[in-house]
């Protein structure tokens, strides 16, 4: 009978997926319209490489050092705009002398600071002020994610050290019958390898999703919608996984918690690496295959420990807490 119930709720998602396609194709023709004018507003000023990938009033935060803006585009008059300050986009101009970049825009950051700037300049030297556009430019930069695997690394070694000084069982340093661990690395796989498939096969559309970032899956093309949905995904699964190993607070717990993190951060790291290889997929085909595997082995943990809410395959002593469960 219970075969039969989920048999049956499976099926009934099925017109629920349909209308979920249906109403992201419908949405993905707003999307495509709005990318194919900011294309024809680029086209305007005589570039076919999609530059500049926003308009006037745009919004942008400087991350280098410094920018200097000229009072005019042959004028030796500057202004010097500082990291961290905003700016507003005002207008373009297209100065065909130039043969570094016709391109000039001014912006301002005040009344008695604006100026013009090259737009190659600006859009190397700048980041969107959405904060969702600076969370991908943190996640792009592969020396925080290096920085953030070492910092891992170190922890992981540093909390085994504690662990057997005091001299704990090894062998308890797992989060038993879980699946979301394994879940969300899959997930960050997915989302690491459609994200190098955009990068590699659509630049344009991932520059224009990065200045007009949204986080609504069905306002966005099937490449875009695919990684934003992982990336809902990472966040349900992390916050699950959480939730599920720190139903004790132990050591344990924080070695899990480390190692689960330190492990989604090759997910995500491995399918960028391996793209220039052809082996990104046959890693996400190898992460999904695991996932399956641990998920039919999962379904051997029928039972919950009453004292620390850890899963077990059979009655009897807890391997996480030693409580009996009769």
């Amino acid at each position: 009978m219970n075969n039969r119930l989920v048999k049956y709720k499976a099926i009934l998602l099925i017109p629920v997926i349909l209308a979920c396609l249906l109403l992201n194709a419908a949405c993905t023709d707003k999307y495509r319209t709005d990318m194919e004018n900011q294309r024809s507003y680029a086209e305007s000023f005589g570039l076919n490489d999609g530059r500049p990938y926003y308009s006037t009033n745009y919004n942008l935060i400087v991350k280098a050092d410094s920018i200097v803006l000229k009072q005019e585009t042959n004028s030796y008059k500057e202004a010097v705009v500082k990291k961290g300050e905003l700016i507003v986009v005002a207008e373009f101009h297209v100065q065909p002398s130039d043969k570094k970049d016709s391109l000039w825009t001014r912006v301002a950051h005040d009344i008695s600071t604006q100026g013009w700037i090259r737009e190659s300049e600006l859009s190397q030297n700048t980041i969107p002020a959405d904060p969702i556009s600076q969370l991908i430019m943190f996640f792009s930069n592969n020396k925080n994610l290096y920085f953030l695997y070492i910092a891992i690394c170190f922890f992981i070694l540093y909390t085994i050290r504690t662990i057997r000084k005091n001299r704990f069982d090894i062998l308890h340093l797992k989060n038993f019958g879980s699946s979301y661990p394994i879940a969300l690395c899959c997930a960050t796989t997915i989302s690491a390898t459609v994200y190098s498939h955009i990068l590699h096969h659509d630049k344009e559309l991932w520059m224009y999703y990065f200045y007009h970032p949204s986080l609504n899956p069905f306002e966005l093309p099937w490449q875009l919608s695919i990684l934003v949905t992982s990336v809902w995904g990472i966040a349900i699964l992390a916050i699950a996984t959480i939730d599920e190993i720190t139903r004790n607070t132990t050591l344990y717990t924080v070695y899990n918690i480390v190692s689960t993190f330190f492990f989604c951060i090759i997910c995500y790291i491995l399918p960028l690496v391996l793209y220039d290889y052809g082996l990104t997929y046959p890693f996400l085909a190898l992460i999904l295959f695991i996932t399956y595997r641990h998920a039919r082995a999962s379904n051997r943990y029928k039972y919950k420990c009453g004292k620390c809410g850890c899963r077990i395959s059979k009655k009897g002593i807890c391997p996480n807490c030693g409580a009996n469960n009769i």
